[in-house]
């Protein structure tokens, strides 16, 4: 029967009540459940949020599969020795993870694009005469379409670089300020226009006290918006 591989922990930490099947092969126990034939992320997760209620465990990556449980143990044989020193390197950690959003500086008002004016029901700066030759309104002249359009996308490159160097500083910030109150951190992709993604592996039992340390920090930084998510499994520490 195919099983959907979860994660790994020490056969002696194993919790039975938690809602998982196990193979157990020696020190180490690999937790699997009955392939379902639509797996999906958020089962994945609820599993090893059980089995993370009541011990350390390494979690696999979503959609591990193997054919039966003897596949299962010939894995733990072959992985053995890499699965006890991620075990050893994590044991006792939880991840936090932050989303700082950044509020996007306020730019210069948009000018309107040529014929605009006209649009709207104003006068077009370019005015056909009737005998067919091309006359303006002040002093803009045909050529200013391309200057125009030219200046328009440089202002927007100019905001983007300026978000782009606001969301470094702000993670830069970040991590500088929480240096010694967490044994790694992560910056993780993909990450949306002006937000920078970033995990923390922590003490998991200091991991409250560091998540009220990211609001106490957060509520300092104007312009910034931090969402803050954990304690979990250390998934992106693996």
């Amino acid at each position: 029967m195919p099983l959907h591989l979860l994660g790994f922990s020490r056969s002696a930490g194993v919790c039975r009540a938690s809602g998982v099947d196990w193979v157990v092969r020696g020190e180490l126990a690999a937790a699997v459940v009955p392939l379902p034939p639509s797996p999906t992320p958020l089962e994945h997760a609820a599993h090893l949020a059980a089995i993370y209620r009541h011990g350390d465990v390494l979690p696999m990556r979503f959609g591990a599969a193997l054919p039966d449980v003897s596949a299962v143990g010939n894995f733990i044989d072959r992985e053995r020795e890499k699965l006890l020193e991620q075990l050893d390197r994590l044991q006792g950690t939880a991840e936090i993870g932050v989303r700082i959003a950044i509020s996007p500086a306020p730019g210069p008002p948009a000018s309107p694009e040529p014929g605009e004016e006209e649009r709207k029901g104003g006068q077009s700066p370019f005015v056909r005469s009737s005998l067919g030759a091309v006359r303006t309104n002040g002093d803009r002249s045909p050529s200013s379409a391309p200057a125009h359009y030219l200046a328009r996308r440089r202002a927007q490159y100019q905001s983007q670089d300026q978000l782009a160097l606001r969301v470094q500083l702000s993670a830069e910030h970040c991590t500088g300020m929480l240096k010694g109150h967490c044994r790694d951190w992560r910056r993780l992709s993909p990450e949306p226009p002006g937000a920078v993604r970033l995990a923390f592996l922590v003490e998991r039992n200091l991991s409250q006290s560091f998540a009220e340390r990211l609001a106490t920090l957060s509520v300092a930084r104007l312009g910034e918006r931090y969402a803050i998510l954990g304690p979990w499994p250390p998934y992106s520490f693996v």
